[in-house]
């Protein structure tokens, strides 16, 4: 489904990624780890062309991504995104904030989209909250919501960009248990996190980022049980003791 083939990215003289290189399958379920500042995020903005690469090749779906060849915004339909801070627009409900993709991208008849919009809700648990805007929600309600305005758009990859980090601890768990259950659906993903618990019960694979480099990358026995690299063990051992 993605091949990713020597990632280069930089903000001026700020190399981030310095040559990234992996492929996934599809239905895989791919971790990213690694210490804050190591490209983890950069790279999955790449990947749906939030930041244009400055170097390299991405393949997503069999077809090479080209600027002015492919249609970057049809791609970002293809590739759903959840960031870390929940980004839902603060004006509109949450079924609103569900069904305005497909009304606005899609075309799709109001009606039909806000009927998919509840049905999308009641997946993440929150068809109870259909009305309610953002400011009345949570934290990891709001997530919750963000998760559901990007599967409307019927994606085939979904990256998670640290979606539990601006949550309260107490509420992380109910952002984790819909992504296990999209996982087990079969949901191709991406997930940028430190939770290995996490990473354990869902993930194919997990890469170890360190310095815009994968430095470690394996199943999630071989990464957390037996680290290769003592920077992997260093990383690890510290995000066990938090």
């Amino acid at each position: 489904m993605l091949v990713v083939d020597d990632l280069h990215k930089s903000f001026g003289s700020l190399e981030v990624i310095k040559g990234v290189s992996f492929d996934m399958d599809f239905k895989e379920r791919l971790v990213l780890m690694g210490p804050s500042g190591s490209g983890k995020s950069t790279l999955v903005r790449c990947i749906n062309w939030i930041e244009p690469p400055s170097a390299g090749r991405i393949t997503f779906d069999g077809k090479l991504v080209e600027p002015g060849k492919c249609d970057i915004r049809r791609l970002r339909e293809d590739i759903g995104m959840v960031f870390q801070q929940f980004n839902v627009f603060p004006h509109l409900t949450a079924l609103q904030n569900v069904a305005l993709g497909p009304i606005v991208v899609k075309k799709t008849a109001r009606k039909a989209a806000e009927v998919e919009a509840m049905e999308l809700l009641a997946k993440v648990g929150l068809s109870h909250r259909a009305d309610h805007k953002p400011g009345q929600m949570s934290g990891g309600e709001q997530q919750r919501v963000a998760i559901a305005r990007a599967l409307a758009m019927h994606p085939k990859l979904m990256l998670f960009d640290e979606p539990t980090s601006s949550i309260d601890v107490e509420l992380i768990h109910e952002v984790l248990d819909v992504m296990v259950r999209l996982a087990d659906e079969g949901m191709t993903m991406i997930v940028v996190t430190h939770e290995m618990g996490f990473a354990k019960e869902v993930a194919d694979r997990v890469i170890f980022m360190d310095q815009g480099l994968i430095i470690e990358s394996g199943s999630p026995s071989e990464v957390f049980e037996h680290p290769q690299q003592e920077r992997t063990l260093s990383f690890l051992s510290k995000v066990l003791l938090a």
